[in-house]
């Protein structure tokens, strides 16, 4: 019963590994406004302002609540948030294979 019960465990480490390397992944992904962003203002002129550009205003301004790279952000926000729970998970299923060890040492008999 051990046995079936710890693999049990690493399979739950393993699906929470795997979740956590593709919300990684993900969080990966998010950086492509911001790219686009650095591009576009290192393509403007030195005498540029930011009053009249419609394009930087709707993609690029992180004072604009509706712009894409806020929303980017917020994305990215929410990602590693979920990766640091992920983390949590794994942390705790650990934490339970360690007490199983313990608690069958302690029932056979090998912990005095």
């Amino acid at each position: 019963m051990f046995h079936r019960w710890m693999i049990f465990l690493g399979f739950v480490v393993a699906v929470e590994v795997g979740i956590w390397y593709w919300l990684s992944k993900q969080a990966d992904k998010t950086y492509r406004v911001y790219e686009e962003c650095m591009d576009y203002l290192r393509s403007l002129p030195s005498d540029w302002t930011k009053s009249g550009d419609s394009y930087y205003s709707s993609r690029c301004d992180l004072d604009q609540p509706m712009s894409s790279a806020v929303t980017e952000n917020n994305i990215r926000d929410n990602l590693y948030g979920r990766m640091d729970g992920t983390v949590d998970w794994i942390y705790y299923t650990l934490l339970v294979v360690i007490l199983s060890f313990v608690a069958r040492w302690i029932i056979t008999g090998r912990v005095r």
